[in-house]
């Protein structure tokens, strides 16, 4: 069996015994060269005091948050452990006193070089770290398996102006979530937020939402689940790019003119209710084009022909019933999508009004300014099952409005189809039919400047509405059917 003296000498640390007198008791080789002893400087007898005098680390004063002292010192006044981490040399030395029963004192000294370069590898990285997390534009936190907070960022305390107390670690999140509430910060709906910390932990992977909350801001949560069982979570304010977009996307789809949806969005409407077919139910499909409009625009100025078009866009507005809808779908030409139709007469009642409320004066600029509109009507799905079909028949009614005298409504017949088309939907089109565009009369000056009066001769369209065809004008107060 080895002996105590063999063991001491084999040992990696440095270690030496001082009695009650603080006098050297037993001590191995290793003490004296961790410290750099001189020859003679710890040795069987001798003292502390002669120990500090001849080992100049020794003798060094320690400073801690309350005191300085010695090594010598503290062992003259106190009895309580005293801890150095000293340099020797090119070596960090740990020098341990420990004091024991008798009255004595365990001297222990270790080479930790390594230790303390990994300890300040890590300090740096700490302070990387915490410089990263710092200067991170989002808010960042993490939660254990229990959901309470490990530790959170400047940016995710600032985003939600949490007090301190509320950022320290062990802070349970139905707190921060309770005093969020309070502040009028807290998400409008709580399940969708608790939604992505639930759908990140079934994909064991990042999961994402946009989080609405009280005061208005959008947040974007990315919560990435750990093994432990908790998670961490980014927090970034999308409010503006989330509005940018929102913005991108309605003027995509409206007129910058009018506010109104443009040609895009209501071909996407008229499919999606094609598409549904709402129980076989009939909707109404109105093409409107301003009459006397471009004689207006030219002779006034655009921009009394902009301010005329805003002017007719909110008349227009006036006569929608619950559930239509109104388009522009570009120059003076707009249209109106009616649900719910079951008969004509509905249609034709919205017609009316929307004549009516066209016919009389505008007034833009201290202007008085006198247009009508001229308007076809397709019914879906009768005249056409696709927005197309259903566009072009309404168009095509339209332009047998146009030419039959103008400040009318027109329906259209399925007659009035080439024969050889197989039906309404045949080679469907988006817009206005080249024919109805280049058979459209030019304006007069006169017509503008006096009030439109309108002859049974100027609009029976003889030869021009096929039998069968429903026609109406606008001084007439009834419905007809032309003669061929």
């Amino acid at each position: 069996m080895l002996s105590s003296f063999r063991i001491l000498e084999i040992m990696q640390q440095g270690v030496a015994l001082l009695d009650a007198d603080l006098r050297v008791v037993v001590f191995n080789d290793r003490i004296g060269k961790l410290l750099q002893a001189p020859k003679g400087a710890i040795d069987v007898g001798v003292s502390a005091t002669r120990m500090a005098a001849q080992i100049p680390i020794l003798g060094r004063t320690q400073q801690s948050d309350d005191s300085q002292e010695s090594w010598l010192t503290h062992l003259l006044t106190r009895s309580t452990l005293f801890y150095q981490e000293i340099s020797v040399g090119d070596r960090i030395v740990s020098l341990t006193s420990t004091p024991v029963d008798d009255g004595g004192w365990l001297i222990s000294c270790d080479d930790i070089s390594a230790l303390a370069s990994i300890r300040r590898d890590m300090a740096d990285q700490n302070r990387r770290f915490d410089a990263a997390l710092a200067n991170m534009p989002h808010g960042l936190c993490m939660f254990d398996a229990d959901k309470n907070l490990l530790l959170c960022n400047a940016g995710y305390c600032r985003l939600y102006d949490l007090p301190e107390t509320l950022t320290r670690p062990g802070t349970p999140l139905w707190q921060i979530l309770d005093y969020r509430q309070t502040a009028g910060n807290a998400p409008v709906q709580q399940e969708a937020y608790f939604d992505v910390v639930v759908e990140a932990a079934l994909k064991g992977s990042a999961a994402s939402e946009n989080i609405v909350l009280m005061d208005g801001r959008v947040i974007k949560i990315t919560h990435n689940p750990m093994e432990n069982g908790g998670y961490v979570a980014t927090h970034e304010d999308v409010t503006e790019s989330v509005r940018a977009e929102e913005q991108i996307k309605h003027m995509a789809g409206h007129d910058p003119l009018t506010g109104l949806p443009n040609r895009t969005l209501l071909r996407e409407k008229l499919e999606k209710e094609l598409a549904l077919g709402n129980g076989g139910k009939r909707s109404a499909l109105l093409c409107l084009d301003l009459d006397h409009f471009k004689h207006a625009n030219d002779t006034l100025g655009h921009a009394v022909g902009d301010l005329l078009l805003k002017a007719v866009t909110d008349r227009l507005k006036t006569c929608l019933g619950e559930g239509d809808s109104i388009a522009r779908l570009g120059g003076d030409e707009f249209v109106v999508f009616q649900e719910e139709v079951q008969t004509k007469e509905r249609a034709a009642a919205l017609a009316q009004r929307l004549v009516n409320a066209i016919g009389e004066t505008f007034i833009v600029e201290g202007q008085p300014i006198q247009i009508g509109v001229s308007i076809g009507i397709a019914i879906a799905p009768d005249d056409g099952d696709t927005a197309d079909g259903v566009l072009k028949n309404a168009d095509t009614a339209l332009y047998k409005a146009k030419t039959g005298g103008r400040g009318t409504y027109c329906f259209f017949e399925p007659a009035w189809m080439p024969a050889s088309r197989s039906g309404a939907n045949s080679t469907p089109t988006f817009g206005r039919l080249s024919q109805a565009a280049s058979s459209r009369s030019t304006i007069s000056r006169r017509s503008m400047q006096e009030p439109k009066r309108l002859s049974a001769s100027k609009h029976s369209c003889v030869g021009t509405i096929p039998s069968g065809a429903w026609f109406h004008r606008m001084n007439s107060s009834r419905w007809r059917k032309k003669p061929a």
